[in-house]
């Protein structure tokens, strides 16, 4: 099973780019801090994880985020490489985003979002193109209806 799931703050601004075919495609940084300090500093260790979004999901992410926003990001890893203009083989990891939430404050996010409907009370939007089933999947249990 390829799974990933991230949060973090996004390093650079949206470029939004569109193919030959007409699909849209968004390569993205995605900063995660680690969860302890380097010895040497005292500061967290930051993670820079290359993302990629395609179609509408693309297209949404762009129009509701932008440099630092915070996001937490559903998808897999993918490997892949090509040959730089040295002549030298270069393997690249990236996370292909089949979905992602909004989780910078209310506040800060409406600003850039117009007639955004919160399907829950904590601040985060769901814009992936897998929204509907995640929203189907949201099943609210309580600890005493669980058998262990």
């Amino acid at each position: 099973m390829n799974n990933v799931t991230l949060i973090g703050n996004l390093g650079k601004d949206n470029e939004l780019k569109f193919g030959q075919s007409g699909n849209a495609v968004l390569n993205q940084s995605l900063a995660v801090k680690r969860s302890y300090k380097d010895k040497q500093t005292g500061e967290y260790a930051t993670d820079w994880i290359n993302l990629v979004l395609f179609g509408k999901t693309a297209q949404n992410f762009a129009n509701f985020t932008k440099k630092g926003s915070r996001v937490g990001i559903e998808g897999r890893i993918q490997t892949g490489s090509y040959d730089n203009n040295q002549g030298q083989r270069v393997y690249t990891t990236d996370v292909i985003v089949n979905n992602f939430h909004l989780l910078d404050a209310r506040e800060q996010s409406q600003g850039q979002q117009k007639n955004v409907n919160n399907n829950s009370n904590n601040n985060q939007y769901n814009y992936g193109r897998d929204s509907r089933l995640a929203e189907a999947q949201q099943v609210d249990i309580r600890n005493d209806e669980l058998p262990f």
